[in-house]
């Protein structure tokens, strides 16, 4: 490859990174509702036009948002909650000091960019919106690694869990710390409550899973 192709392939990307950008500080300034395609490009300081030379249309450029996000968000907890778990593999810590790390994690990222968290939420449940549900894939592609963990689990206590099962363990444990997060934010309470809630939530259906397994033993 020439030394020009590779020039030009580094400052298209540079520029694609400069829209993702763009696009991230209006979410936190404005909303879905107040961002548009003219804005993003006078943000990342090139001509409309040339939008077009990166993505097709703006539901592109957020789907790239989106991947953008799960690794500033999503990787880090799922690593925060490898270390935590390997800490209690070592039986270096019970069960309620992972949790109460991980939880607080979460909450302390969410609370850090809330007005993304706000917008990523009413995207996942109003696909009808300016994104067109390409922010809001995020809370199913976290669903999906909740669901992992608790197959896990299950399969660790020689345990299937029923569709029925899975879908109680992660919609309660969504749903609540969806809330806490906001609640959090509106100055209800305090973190700490909030993390307590989760890890106790968390830890009835851990106990659910062991008595499960003590019925299908017998």
């Amino acid at each position: 490859m020439s030394e020009t192709l590779v020039t030009r392939k580094e400052a298209k990307e540079r520029t694609r990174l400069r829209l993702i950008e763009s696009a991230l500080k209006l979410l936190k300034e404005k909303g879905l509702a107040g961002m548009t395609m003219n804005q993003i490009c006078r943000k990342a300081g090139i001509a409309q036009p040339s939008f077009y030379n990166h993505y097709p249309a703006l539901y592109d450029l957020l789907c790239d948002v989106r991947i953008h996000m799960n690794e500033v968000y999503r990787e880090p907890a799922k690593q925060c909650f490898l270390n935590q778990l390997a800490l209690y593999e070592q039986g270096e810590k019970s069960v309620d000091e992972v949790l109460q790390v991980f939880f607080r994690h979460i909450i302390d990222a969410l609370l850090g960019d809330i007005e993304i968290f706000k917008t990523i939420l009413a995207d996942h449940y109003d696909k009808s919106g300016p994104a067109g549900g390409a922010l809001g894939l995020i809370m199913d592609e976290t669903r999906d690694h909740w669901c992992k963990f608790f197959n896990a689990l299950a399969r660790g206590k020689s345990l299937n869990l029923t569709d029925m099962q899975m879908n109680l363990y992660i919609d309660s444990l969504s749903a609540l710390s969806h809330q806490l997060v906001l609640g959090c934010h509106e100055q209800r309470y305090g973190k700490s409550r909030a993390v307590d809630a989760l890890v106790n939530l968390a830890k009835y259906h851990i106990d659910d899973l062991t008595r499960r397994h003590k019925v299908h033993a017998l």
